[in-house]
């Protein structure tokens, strides 16, 4: 799921369906006909939905790595990572991370912190690269396949912070 994701929005859209069951069908991947058409759809439905069209539209971007420092009120962090999926508008930039857990959690607050942490960190480092556009961050779960935002509040609050002053000396006991 995660290579159909990543390859099928190169492609002009009337070429996604065929392309899509053309990779699935290959022997390699054991799968049988029902199979190859049940994940063709399902990627197809995340790629080809209209709430999702800047995300995967042509001007989108796969596996984009990111590297930089984030100060925070205590500190700097340094992020390194790769972003699944990467859209910049004139306005908006759009983060997406793949996740395959099973089942994925129904809300925002039931995604595990580190993945809450994770987004945090390339929001905000994103906010740096691109000053003035709203970044958007999004988990998308394989296996439903279903998009979910996390809201900037819950990122904000998930927000590592890296310890103060480590090289300062300890008061004398």
């Amino acid at each position: 799921m995660h290579d159909l994701l990543r390859h099928l929005p190169a492609l002009p859209p009337a070429e996604r369906a065929a392309a899509a069951g053309r990779f699935l069908a290959q022997p390699a991947h054991g799968l049988s006909a029902a199979e190859v058409a049940d994940w063709a759809a399902e990627a197809l439905a995340v790629t080809e939905s209209p709430a999702h069209q800047a995300l995967f539209a042509e001007a989108s971007r796969a596996e984009v790595p990111l590297i930089g420092s984030v100060k925070t009120p205590r500190g700097t962090f340094t992020v390194s990572g790769q972003v699944d999926r990467l859209a910049v508008t004139k306005t908006e930039v759009l983060i997406v991370d793949y996740k395959t857990n099973r089942p994925p959690p129904e809300q925002a607050a039931g995604v595990a912190l580190a993945y809450r942490r994770q987004l945090a960190l390339y929001r905000a480092l994103l906010a740096e690269i691109y000053p003035g556009r709203r970044v958007r961050a999004f988990l998308l779960w394989t296996a439903a396949p279903r998009l979910m935002e996390i809201d900037a509040k819950t990122l904000d609050t998930s927000m590592p912070y890296a310890p103060a002053h480590l090289d300062s000396p300890r008061p004398a006991s």
